[in-house]
């Protein structure tokens, strides 16, 4: 009959003692990164001591460097994701732009669509959706507050939005 190891005992085949590190920061990492996954599997900072061999001071002080570790990468790993979506965005933006400037209603469509969603990815939906609950005074302050380039890309966006709705009503 086979015998089932524990996540924990499979953990711990791969972990070192920290008598078995030698110094370094590629040593510390190892070892922050193995507290980390101990302490991910349940084991609490006494029995992650007692494992690795060090004080229980140390274990924590170790899987708070690890985490931070973690956190890093995760935020950096994001950031990146985010970044090469937004490089796509604009990439198709620049393909539909010009036939949703000719009065294309697709390519209308699908640049606003493209707009939006870089919208969100940048962060900048939520300050929209604020915008749109202020009373009609504000939103017309807002709309004073455009710069000429801003203002510009609004009416021609409008102006081909017109024309969009006059042709459906045409058909």
């Amino acid at each position: 009959m086979p015998t089932y190891r524990t996540p924990a005992d499979i953990l711990k085949s791969y972990i070192p003692k920290v008598a078995d590190l030698k110094s370094g920061a590629a040593a510390e990492a190892l070892m922050e990164n193995a507290i980390v996954q101990l302490h991910a599997i349940g084991k609490d900072f006494d029995e992650i001591a007692e494992y690795i061999g060090c004080s229980r001071e140390m274990a924590a002080k170790a899987y708070r460097k690890g985490m931070a570790a973690v956190r890093k990468d995760t935020r950096q790993n994001a950031a990146n994701l985010i970044q090469r979506d937004i490089t796509r965005l604009e990439m198709m933006l620049e393909g539909s732009f010009a036939a949703a400037c000719g009065g294309d209603k697709d390519a209308v469509k699908n640049v606003l669509s493209l707009m939006q969603h870089g919208a969100k990815l940048k962060g900048l939906e939520a300050a929209v959706k604020i915008q749109m609950e202020q009373p009609a005074t504000a939103k017309k302050a807002n709309i004073d507050a455009l710069d000429d380039q801003q203002l510009e890309t609004y009416l021609a966006l409008s102006d081909i939005m017109e024309a969009g709705t006059e042709n459906d009503e045409e058909d």
